[in-house]
């Protein structure tokens, strides 16, 4: 009984132990073993030989370091990491020294070793801070390799994130974050860390170099490279200065490397370039000096055959005689005035939409038309054209010799075709007036060398546009200023007094920028007005501001045959010859509306007189207060009233008005299919602008430039050279949408930039700095500044004069043209001013003796072993061998001056023109109008001095 009772007693087990108490059970386990805690996780984690290690040691170290250390049975506990139990050590209160302990101020120090720190807190701070220094000293070596590249976030993540970290402020949880604007911290924390590598070494320094490009782009003082070079935000001078050399270099490589392909091209542009150098002490051997010299730009050809370089048609074409047999006529039927017609209608309906924000919407509608009348012809929109600035040389193009010393420096030098590696093929070199004649006179003079290649067979000389669309606008302004005293509405002296605008002190030559201003403020409010009066509405915004809002609004092809009649009656040779006319004789196509005062109206009237009553201001439109503005060429004009002959029945002052919107819309249209690339509307617009300059009192020079280009492209080249060649003509350095420009104001403004870096220096044109330090960067100089700007993500500094708001100026032209009545035809007026009909004038020029005369000299002074003699020029021959002796001395000789073909000073930048949604508006060169505003400190050479070899610039 007993041994059964004991058997059924229950199994008494220990209670369940905590995790103190198991811990207590360990640490009692630790201690029996003479081991402290500290020897005891050291043995833990010591790393001996393998044999000292047990399987079950090994099995549970390994999964604690791997992150692997949890129970399957306590799925709730956090896992046991081992960062988890770093973080307990390095935050107990029992590891942190108190207040009066030396360590307490050796948190994440690096000074002292983390083994000697006795304190957990101090210690784990000392050593996590080591392991950072040594981990970024590590990438930072990386980092400044030279294959490391530009990869900051990549190469040095660590610093990079302490970076960020120091310079972001720690957002509250749920706030969203928001791109900082100023000084985002990507963009400074990449500064610093550039500097802090440049630092460590110096061959780490694109960025500062980048830098100091932007430093010299924009002259900055001597000291501000010093203090900066002392800060690692930028090189020395010195480096700043071997860069350039180094970028010339393979710029000029660039252009060796075209030069020798068989397939690239390129064409060249060249210019004149002086500067006076004013000595403050004079002494013997030291005064006052013209510097000159010549300076240009390679631009890469591109979208032409190859067959447009091939040199055996293009002296086929020179040696033809088919020129001489060339009648004007011939010339008039090479220019499509269909075209024209439908460009200018166009126009009129461009303006329109421009000045009545209610026809907004037609825009896109309209932009198509233009695009589906447009020749041909057309460069891509976004295309970027290739270029780079030459070498300057001190040869003065004024004399011949020193032309071809020039022409041959490039060629051989620059572009390494010398006789032997030359590739015979043509070559496009291009230049203002100036340039081109010198080009011309030049192969006139090496016809006699012994071969193709010192006679300059290949070089191809070509009128760069620019300068003729100035010499055009000169003779715009000079032919239909009049007088800014005059009352005469129908003048151009008259609107721009109305209009607040200055007197040009040269009329032929006006400045380039306030006169293209001028001329598209009142040529389009002329336009403005003339579409009142065939709407038959005093003010053109309200009409169709109330037709919008009665849904009856105009369509774009409804005012289609109102344009093409205001074209035909306002902006035609036929409208301004038949305004001359008396009334009943003119077309009904060609004829402007009647004026509206009925006296007119009544029996015949009087013959026009200029008296003192015409010509008083209290006439209605009469240009107030400008008495005294008038200039010598002016004075010239009103020197000479015009009177009408006895009975004329026509309107003179419509037909001025005729005149200069004829003018006008030619000079619109050029400008407008310049800036987008449209060379086929351009060369068409040139043509036609060839005959109002024959014999117009404007530059006579451009008499036989315009018909020398006209000839040889239209009667002479192959059709792919004269492809080629006005392929050549517009170039677009940005590669923006609508900014093409000619080539001539390209290089205008790189010389402006070169003008700027020449003041006050003693230096020519051939000094090395000159040469291979900033003449062959200037393109790069103009554009090192807005790239930085960019990369930095700040927005462009538009240096467009956009919009061009001049509406109270409009508004009070547009008043006085509808008091005038200067678009109704008033017979019988004239108020002593006639403008010239320019195209009908050209053409009768042209007839009468001036094509004759210019082939005539063409066949005198060319190709004179080539062509047929005929008996009466014997004697010529003759003499011309008797006088050949006298070729080296003419040669000498300046054939021109080069005053009137100068580009602008320093101090005036012609802007381009271009096109927008707003209509008209002008851009100058950024990179040279920037300087203005970074010359506080002055200019780094005159900063120089002879003991600081920092600023040597060789």
């Amino acid at each position: 009984m007993q041994s059964a009772s004991a058997s059924s007693t229950p199994r008494i087990r220990n209670p369940r132990r905590n995790d103190v108490q198991k811990l207590d059970d360990i640490l009692d386990e630790v201690q029996k073993a003479g081991w402290s805690l500290g020897q005891f996780l050291y043995l833990l984690f010591q790393h001996p030989t393998l044999h000292m290690r047990s399987e079950k040691h090994r099995v549970m170290l390994s999964k604690f370091l791997r992150g692997q250390n949890f129970n399957k049975s306590r799925t709730n506990d956090p896992p046991y990491r081992p960062s988890l139990v770093v973080d307990l050590m390095h935050k107990h209160p029992y590891g942190r020294p108190g207040s009066q302990s030396d360590e307490d101020c050796l948190d994440f120090s690096v000074d002292k070793p983390h083994m000697d720190v006795q304190h957990a807190r101090p210690a784990i701070s000392c050593w996590a801070a080591s392991l950072c220094a040594e981990r970024i000293e590590k990438e930072a070596k990386k980092a400044t390799q030279p294959d490391a590249g530009l990869h900051a976030q990549t190469k040095c993540p660590l610093l990079w994130t302490f970076m960020v970290r120091a310079g972001s402020k720690k957002r509250r949880p749920g706030l969203v974050a928001v791109k900082r604007s100023y000084r985002p911290v990507e963009t400074v924390v990449t500064a610093a860390l550039s500097d802090v590598l440049f630092s460590r070494n110096q061959g780490a320094n694109l960025l500062q170099l980048a830098r100091g490009i932007a430093l010299f782009a924009t002259r900055a003082e001597a000291s501000i490279y010093r203090v900066g070079s002392r800060f690692g935000n930028n090189p020395v001078y010195n480096t700043v200065s071997h860069a350039l050399e180094t970028m010339a270099a393979s710029g000029q490589q660039w252009l060796r490397d075209m030069a020798a392909s068989e397939v690239d091209w390129l064409m060249l542009v060249v210019d004149n370039v002086q500067h006076y150098l004013r000595q403050r002490e004079i002494r013997f051997g030291r005064e006052n000096t013209m510097i000159k010299g010549i300076t240009g730009t390679g631009i890469g050809l591109s979208g032409a055959s190859a067959d447009a370089w091939d040199l055996d048609s293009l002296l086929c074409a020179r040696l033809g005689d088919s020129r001489y047999d060339l009648k004007p006529l011939d010339l008039l039927a090479k220019i499509d005035w269909a075209h024209l017609e439908r460009m200018f209608q166009l126009h009129w309906l461009d303006v329109l939409i421009t000045h009545v924000p209610a026809l907004a919407s037609y825009r896109h509608e309209l932009d198509e038309m233009f695009a589906a009348c447009a020749k041909e012809l057309r460069l891509p929109e976004e295309h970027r054209s290739e270029i780079q600035p030459l070498q300057s040389s001190s040869h003065d193009p004024a004399k011949t010799t020193e032309m071809a010393a020039a022409v041959f420096d490039i060629f051989k030098k620059q572009l390494d075709q010398t006789p032997e590696k030359w590739k015979r093929r043509a070559v496009f070199v291009g230049g203002d007036g100036g340039t081109y004649e010198g080009l011309l006179r030049l192969q006139k003079y090496l016809q006699t060398q012994d071969n193709e290649y010192e006679r300059m067979d290949w070089l191809v000389p070509i009128l760069q546009l620019w300068h003729m669309k100035w010499a055009v606008l000169g003779r715009i302004f000079n032919n239909w200023w009049g007088s800014s005293t005059s009352s005469d509405a129908s003048c151009l002296g008259h609107s721009a007094t109305a209009a607040g605008k200055p007197t040009p002190s040269n009329l032929k030559k006006p400045d380039f920028n306030s006169a293209s201003e001028t001329l598209f403020l009142v040529g389009e409010s002329r336009m403005m007005d003339c579409w009142s009066v065939i709407l038959g509405v005093d003010d053109v915004q309200d009409h169709f501001e109330q037709q919008k809002a009665t849904g009856k609004l105009q369509s774009l092809q409804d005012l289609l045959p109102l344009a093409l009649k205001l074209h035909r009656t306002y902006s035609s040779t036929r409208g301004a010859l038949q305004a001359l006319e008396p009334y009943d004789h003119q077309g009904e196509a060609y004829r402007a509306a009647l004026t509206k005062n009925a006296e007119w109206l009544l029996g015949v009237a009087p013959a026009a007189e200029t008296s003192d009553a015409s010509q008083s201001h209290d006439t209605p439109g009469a240009a107030p207060g400008a008495a005294n503005s008038t200039t010598t060429s002016e004075r010239e004009t009103v020197s000479a009233k015009f009177e009408e002959a006895a009975g004329f029945l026509g309107d003179r002052s419509l037909a001025n008005s005729i005149n200069g919107l004829c003018d006008f819309l030619s000079y619109r249209h050029w400008c407008r299919s310049t800036s987008i690339g449209w060379i086929g509307d351009v060369w068409e617009v040139v043509k036609a602008c060839t005959f109002p300059i024959l014999r117009s009192g404007h530059n006579p020079k451009y008499t036989s430039f315009g018909l020398e280009m006209f000839i040889m492209l239209e009667f002479e080249a192959p059709a792919a050279l004269k492809d080629a060649i006005l392929r050549s003509l517009l170039v677009n350095p940005s590669g923006r949408r609508g900014h093409y420009k000619e080539c001539d104001l390209m290089q205008e403004h790189l010389i402006n930039r070169l003008d700027r870096v020449m003041q006050n220096q003693d230096k020519s044109y051939d000094d090395k700095f000159i040469k291979q330090v900033v003449s062959s960067n200037l393109d790069s100089l103009s554009e090192f500044p807005r790239q930085l700007e960019a990369a930095v993500e700040l927005s462009a500094r538009s240096q467009a004069h956009k919009p061009m708001h001049q509406r109270p100026e409009a508004r009070r032209l547009q008043d006085t043209f509808r008091k005038t009545g200067v678009h109704r035809f008033h017979p019988g007026r004239s108020d002593g001013f006639a403008s010239r009909e320019a195209y009908g004038s050209g053409i009768a020029a042209l007839q009468g003796g001036v094509l004759d005369e210019f082939l005539e000299t063409h066949r005198r002074e060319t190709n004179v072993f080539t062509r047929k003699w005929s008996a009466a020029d014997a004697e010529n021959a003759a003499l011309a061998e008797k006088n050949a002796a006298l070729f080296q001395e003419l040669m000498q000789q300046p054939e021109y001056s080069p005053d009137e073909e100068l580009g602008p000073p320093a101090s005036g930048v012609r802007p381009a023109i271009f096109f927008g949604d707003e209509g008209l508006y002008m851009e100058t060169d950024a990179g040279n109008a920037d300087d203005e505003t970074n010359m506080d400190g002055g200019d780094v050479s005159e900063s120089m001095s002879d003991d600081d070899d920092m600023y040597v610039d060789d």
